[in-house]
């Protein structure tokens, strides 16, 4: 069963950087904003947007991945600036990580939606349009997401205290698609299919539009079970797109030299569907 939600929080600072110019001359900023709930350790959602924009853009909130337990924003750097120079906003969200700030993945879960919600709630603030924000994440962070588009609207509200703005599109890099996956079970076991994406598609939630990057070698998340995910979506009449790299394994979007040919195919593939999404929004 799901545990009682903490309160909301509180906006408590913000720093902002130039981190580099875009096709255009412009520069992009990445802006650090720090959120606190009553004593809760901080967090951070690190926003990637074009400096100069003269009008609301669209957003991607998305969180990074490291089994629940490592990893920072700074993972989506590079895919945030390239979205960002092309006028599509990235949030990359920070959460409690498992064996240092808590003991609970729920928690990380949390976090996650109440980052979201911030997002939606806040969204003119940090220069985006409050009708035109998607969700995603890589890895672990791909299931934090897929919890934010779907757990039941009652689940949301109890954890954000609000009610939720279903996200327009769904983006995942090798995403964790099913934790009773033996690999993910030990951490899940507390909340048996509550955070199961797999469980929640199977229990009638329905995704957005999405899109999926998968590694073909892909030992930690089997291209398989992702195959096995988007089947019983489409077959509930859900679009999902599966983008497949040969000879890849788990983390291939991480940033590494020779992965350069690479990363480019896979940035065009992700702003295309989302400038598709949001252009479909739109219309």
């Amino acid at each position: 069963m799901m545990k009682n939600p903490y309160p909301l929080y509180l906006l408590v600072a913000c720093c902002v950087f130039l981190i580099g110019s875009n096709l255009f001359g412009e520069e992009v900023l990445r802006e650090n904003i720090p959120y606190l709930r009553n004593g809760l350790p901080i967090q951070t959602l690190t926003v990637f947007r074009p400096e100069n924009a003269e009008t609301l853009l669209p957003a991607v909130v998305m969180y990074h991945g490291g089994s629940w337990k490592k990893g920072t924003p700074g993972q989506l750097a590079q895919l945030g600036n390239y979205l960002a120079e092309r006028g599509i906003v990235l949030v990359s969200a920070g959460y409690r990580l498992v064996g240092k700030q808590t003991e609970d993945v729920g928690d990380c879960v949390k976090d996650a939606i109440v980052a979201y919600d911030w997002v939606c709630r806040n969204a003119e603030s940090i220069g985006v349009d409050p009708d035109r924000i998607a969700v995603g994440g890589a890895s672990a962070g791909g299931q934090l997401g897929l919890s934010v588009a779907l757990l039941s609207d009652s689940a949301f509200e109890e954890i954000a205290g609000s009610e939720r703005q279903a996200p327009l599109a769904y983006l995942g890099l090798n995403p964790v698609v099913d934790t009773n996956d033996p690999r993910f079970l030990k951490t899940f076991e507390e909340y048996g299919d509550d955070f199961n994406p797999v469980a929640l598609l199977e229990g009638g939630a329905h995704l957005p539009p999405t899109f999926i990057a998968h590694g073909q070698k892909d030992a930690v998340v089997p291209l398989n079970t992702v195959e096995r995910f988007a089947e019983i979506a489409t077959d509930q009449g859900d679009e999902v797109e599966i983008m497949i790299f040969e000879g890849q394994s788990h983390g291939f979007f991480n940033p590494r030299k020779g992965r350069e040919k690479m990363l480019n195919e896979l940035y065009v593939a992700v702003f295309g569907f989302l400038s598709e999404s949001f252009d479909s929004a739109g219309s």
